[in-house]
């Protein structure tokens, strides 16, 4: 009989931890763990509009292009995001600019691109995201493309 009480309350005390994250405020980090995430990163709210830093590609006929993240650090987005801040904190932006020129000129699918810029721009994420609508942009760095 002593068993069954143990087991009992064990398993309130489970059932309580994994149902606790739907009563508490996800937006709060001491309220985001064990045994399950509230995910604040996606259940708060955020602002429509975000900056973000960015490399661009044009052609001599004044064409944009993407920059992938391999020609900024490797193929992960957030690792390119981070050179980007890491270069704009250390004002290092123009030698990175330099890099990335180095890398697309090396890229046979980017053999037309003959200039680079780093930008800042504020986007509406929506606009951006469904209708391929910039927002404002500002050119921090700007290099040639060797061939």
């Amino acid at each position: 009989m002593h068993h069954r009480w143990i087991g009992a309350i064990v398993s309130v005390v489970v059932l309580v931890a994994v149902a606790a994250p739907v009563v508490l405020d996800p937006k709060k980090p001491a309220n985001d763990g064990f045994p399950l995430s509230t995910y604040p990163m996606f259940a708060s709210k955020r602002k429509l509009s975000q900056r973000f830093t960015y490399a661009v590609a044009w052609t001599a006929d004044g064409e944009r292009r993407r920059v992938r993240p391999r020609h900024v650090a490797n193929a992960e987005v957030m690792q390119a995001t981070m050179t980007f801040a890491r270069a704009s904190s250390q004002k290092r932006l123009p030698a990175l600019c330099t890099s990335i020129a180095g890398r697309v000129a090396a890229d046979g699918e980017l053999a037309d691109v003959v200039r680079i810029t780093i930008v800042s721009g504020t986007h509406d994420a929506i606009r951006f995201l469904l209708h391929d609508e910039r927002g404002a942009e500002r050119t921090l760095a700007e290099c040639a493309v060797q061939p």
